[in-house]
Parts: structure tokens; C-alpha cells; sequence
């Protein structure tokens, strides 16, 4: 239901260009934000007068208007008040104009060449939520709170979406005071808060922001307290921290000071919200320019938390691959002296699937989920169970492993799994002689042509009946098995090789790449070229995955 016009965030717009603020007037929902628009503005002067008339939550103004410019706008609403959220309109070759709106105060800015909808939407979603916290959040002052959004959306800004030079990025952390010396070694980590949906289920927490502010507080004044850093929010559950020391020292003082204020943080963590964490550590450097490649390292190494576990710091030193291995086959033997199966030929098959994926040592949460994904089916052929009795099952568990944190997890699931598949044959019918025929055979043809009548002359059964038969037994046509089959396969050589996709789809039988394209998506919910980025093991940043996700 829509909020009552009495009860709505009051919104100025002001912007010297009327299509221009016409465009952004009609593309964004404003109700759907608990806003509704109170004026518009083509200059600052017009902007001021309805500032004092309508007294406005939001104000979004551009910098560059006749009459009254939007740092004048800025300056003179700052006089009166520091609550009214403001948003600054910019562009590229605008940098001192910027720089100077964030010393007056200034909620955000935005970008007015690139700026999409979503991008806005999402910006109004956040200082909406902002404003209704407002009573929960009065231990924080407003401006503090103003000067960590600024100071997130810069960094992210110069890592992410390099929109300023290191000289220009070192003006503006300079201005914002921050306690990093730049000219010294730097450290860069990721703090990720474990069990992170039971904490805001806790302190009953929907949207996430108080949890936000909280952790941010406390973050922010323990660096204070023990050395020189910064914290921004990256995002969901994760938190940037860049760290390095007041004093002159070399590499191994800066990670010995590191490791003390890491385990206060999580001394702190624990007694506060009840909390674990995970770290990944960046290698040392020196200067902000090696601040993205510190990113990268981080994440890498936070990513290994799947295979080593949760609530501990891991570097990105080289010399944990033979952890990771050591553990990684571990967690795989302890999965297999578990099964116990009743069915020798199933567990042969399943611990020589396993022994040649040990062999790959790709630890990474991505292809380990989906080979689990892909063992999942095994059972299914080998049992010759039928589809109408166990596809709710499989779909149950694919999903489980899909959530799986670690290893250990997605181990402990498969092999409830397996165990319940055993269970489940005693209740379901068989596959007869001629449908397990059919299946190898395609599964050993796949990549050539095979059509329904090579398929019932190899069986010897007319076509008609032989599809009759598999559609009953399987729940599928033989050729949408066939297809099923070879997007499996496919899926294999995207995610192993570098070859282009279609060639891979010409490799396993496909030959028309528009039609492979389209069912690679409809049966995995993403594009070839989108799978493939999503196994590079990945280099993207966080920034551009939750983009992605938007």
C-alpha cells in the first residue's frame, strides 16, 4: 500500500537542464522509495527558495546552474541544517567541484553521463532506509555517518570503476583525514561475518543497515584504537578493512601489528554481536595504486575458507595449496569410509569419480559444487531409478549442496544423498534392459548424430515404442535426454578448457550454435560465455557481482 502524501520523504530535484530532469523525475518510482516530489529547480536560486519553503528530506542538484551553482546551493542549505540528505549530480571533468561538495557535507554523488536507473533506484533504496533509521541510529552522529558513505563510495569508486587518478584519490582521502600512511607498507583484508542471516535474525534486522552501522562503529574504533586503517562496507556480509602503521617498519612488524589488531576484532566480534569471522589477507605493499591487486589477493584468499573452514585468517601465500590439498582429501576420504553401501558396483563408480577429481585439485567452492552436482546423477543411473520417483529427490538435494558453506558440508550432504537413494530403490521401479541401453548408448555416441531410428535399431524396437517406453521409465524423450547429456558435458569443457564455445558445442554434437546457446541457458539459467566467467576461479571484483546480482 502506498504511503499517504503527509507521511512521504519530501524530494527537491534541481537541474538547469529540463529534459535532463525530466528523464530522472520519470524513470525513477518514487513511491516505491516512500518519496514524492515536492519542486523542481533549473537553478540554484529557485533550488534555495524551495528549500526554505517545503523544508525537504532529499535534495538532488547538479553542480553547474545559473544564477545560484550547486556548491553555493550546498553551502547555503549547510548554514541551517546538516540532517538534509543531499546527492550531487556530476561529471567527469568536475573532480574539484566534487572534492569540494564533500568538504560541505554531502550524502552521495552520482555520475550524470553513466548513470543508469538501477544505479539510481539503488542509491534512493539506501538513503530511504537511512532515513528511517534515523532514531535507531542517534549514538552515531549524522555527520559521521554521511562521512562513511562518502568515504565507501570513493574507494569503491577509485578500486572499482577507476574514475580517479592515485593523485587525485590522495587529495580526497587527505581531505577525508584518513588514517592510512600511503608512502608506508599497506595491508588490505576482507572481514566476512560467518552465520551472517542468523545475526540479523537476532537483532531482527530485515534490511541489514543497523547491523551495518554497528559493525562499522565498532570496526572503525578499533582501528583507531590500535593502529593506522580505514574501513568501508564491500558488501552483504563483508567488510574492506586497509591497514597499515603509524610508524616507518618493514613487512614483518606490519603483519605482527596486523595479526594483534585482527584478534582484538575478533575478541570484539564475539563479545558484541556473537559473532565469527572470516579474514583473507592481502600481500604487502606500498601506495593506494596496488590497492585493486590487493583486493584480487584477498578475495582469493577468503574464497579458501570453503575447503580449510570458517572463523580463521588466510594469507594468500602460495605454500597453502598443500593445506588445501591435504584437506580437501581429507574431508573426500572421510565422505568415502562413510558410505558403506550396499551396492559395491555405485560405490566403486562413485570413489573413482572422486580420485580423478582429487586429481584436478580445484578447490575452489565453484567447481567443487558443481562436480557434487554432477555425482548427484550417478546414483540415479546406476540404481535405475525412474524419474517420477526420484526427481523431487535429486532437486531436494542439488539445492542443499547449492547452499553448502564447505567441503565438510557438501560431503555430509552427498552422503545423506547417497544413503537415502538406497533407501529410495527399494520403493521404485527399475529401468528395464532396453531404456539402460538406449542411455549408454547416447552416452557413449553423444557427440555424433544420433537420431530416434538409430537409437530403436540399435535397441531393436521400433521407434514408437522405444520412445513410448523411455518417456514412462525416464520422464524424458530419449532426445531430450540426449540433450540434457551433451549441456552436462558441455558444461565440463566450458568450465575445464579454453576452448571457444562453439567448437564445444560442435564437440558434443551440437553443430547449430544459435539452438546450443539457447538450451545451455534454459537448462542452466546462464549463457556459455556468463558460465565460463563464473568459473575463471574469478577476478572480478565484488562490485561488479553485485551489480550483476541487481
Amino acid at each position: 500500500m502506498a504511503q499517504e502524501a503527509w507521511m512521504m520523504y519530501r524530494v527537491v530535484i534541481a537541474e538547469d537542464e529540463p529534459l535532463a530532469r525530466q528523464v530522472l523525475i520519470a524513470s525513477i518510482q518514487w513511491e516505491d522509495h516512500g518519496m514524492t516530489i515536492v519542486a523542481e529547480a533549473a537553478n540554484g536560486q529557485e533550488a534555495w527558495d524551495a528549500y526554505r519553503e517545503h523544508k525537504p528530506d532529499l535534495i538532488i542538484t547538479d553542480i553547474r546552474m545559473p544564477v545560484m551553482n550547486g556548491l553555493e546551493l550546498i553551502e547555503c542549505i549547510r548554514k541551517h541544517d546538516r540532517s538534509t540528505k543531499i546527492v550531487v549530480l556530476s561529471c567527469l571533468d568536475e573532480f574539484d567541484r566534487v572534492r569540494k561538495a564533500f568538504t560541505l557535507g554531502i550524502s552521495d554523488y552520482i555520475s550524470k553521463l553513466t548513470m543508469t536507473t538501477d544505479e539510481m533506484q539503488h542509491l534512493l533504496s539506501r538513503i530511504s532506509q537511512e532515513m528511517a533509521l534515523v532514531p535507531e541510529a542517534k549514538k552515531r552522529p549524522a555527520d559521521s555517518l554521511e562521512q562513511l558513505q562518502v568515504k565507501e563510495n570513493l574507494l569503491k569508486d577509485f578500486m572499482f570503476r577507476s574514475r580517479f587518478s592515485v593523485q587525485e584519490f590522495l587529495l580526497f582521502a587527505g581531505d577525508m583525514g584518513w588514517r592510512i600512511n600511503h608512502a608506508s607498507p599497506i595491508l588490505l583484508c576482507l572481514i566476512e561475518i560467518d552465520d551472517y542471516s542468523k545475526l540479523l535474525e537476532r537483532y531482527k534486522d530485515d534490511y541489514g543497515l543497523l547491523t551495518k552501522m554497528s559493525v562499522l562503529n565498532v570496526l572503525d574504533e578499533l582501528l583507531n584504537d590500535c593502529a593506522a586503517g580505514e574501513v568501508i562496507y564491500d558488501n552483504h556480509n563483508r567488510y574492506i578493512v586497509v591497514f597499515s602503521s603509524r610508524r616507518q617498519q618493514g613487512d614483518g612488524q606490519l603483519q605482527d601489528e596486523l595479526r594483534d589488531a585482527l584478534e582484538r576484532i575478533r575478541f570484539a566480534f564475539t563479545d558484541y554481536f556473537g559473532a565469527t569471522l572470516s579474514i583473507g589477507v592481502s600481500e604487502v605493499y606500498t601506495g593506494y595504486a596496488n590497492l585493486r591487486v590487493m583486493y584480487r589477493e584477498s578475495r582469493s584468499a577468503l574464497r579458501r575458507k570453503f575447503v580449510l573452514g570458517a572463523s580463521r585468517t588466510i594469507g594468500a601465500q602460495a605454500d597453502l595449496e598443500d593445506e588445501l590439498s591435504r584437506e580437501a582429501e581429507r574431508a573426500f576420504a572421510e565422505m568415502m569410509n562413510g558410505w558403506h553401501m550396499a551396492h559395491p558396483q555405485l560405490e566403486q563408480q562413485l570413489k573413482a569419480s572422486v580420485h580423478e577429481f582429487l586429481r584436478r585439485d580445484e578447490w575452489e567452492q565453484g567447481p567443487v559444487i558443481d562436480f557434487f552436482q554432477l555425482l548427484l546423477q550417478m546414483p540415479i543411473h546406476v540404481l535405475k531409478l525412474s524419474r517420477e520417483h526420484a526427481w523431487d529427490h535429486f532437486q531436494h538435494y542439488s539445492s542443499r549442496l547449492r547452499q553448502a558453506n564447505s567441503l565438510r558440508e557438501a560431503c555430509e550432504t552427498f552422503t545423506e544423498y547417497a544413503h537415502r537413494t538406497m533407501q529410495l530403490r527399494e520403493a521404485s521401479p527399475v529401468w528395464s534392459r532396453e531404456v539402460m541401453e538406449a542411455i549408454r548408448y547416447m552416452e557413449r555416441e553423444y557427440c555424433e548424430e544420433v537420431t530416434l531410428t538409430k537409437l530403436s535399431s540399435h535397441v531393436k524396437l521400433s521407434s514408437n515404442y522405444l520412445g513410448a517406453m523411455f518417456k514412462k521409465e525416464t520422464g524424458f524423450s530419449p532426445i531430450e535426454y540426449l540433450i540434457q547429456y551433451r549441456i552436462v558435458k558441455a558444461k565440463e569443457l566450458i568450465a575445464e578448457t579454453d576452448q571457444r564455445t562453439y567448437e564445444i558445442a560442435e564437440q558434443v554434437g551440437i553443430s547449430d550454435y544459435s539452438y546450443f546457446s539457447r538450451m545451455f541457458k534454459k537448462m542452466v539459467g546462464v549463457s556459455p560465455s556468463e558460465y565460463r566467467k563464473m568459473h575463471r576461479y574469478n577476478d572480478r571484483w565484488s562490485e561488479a557481482e553485485d551489480e550483476d546480482q541487481a
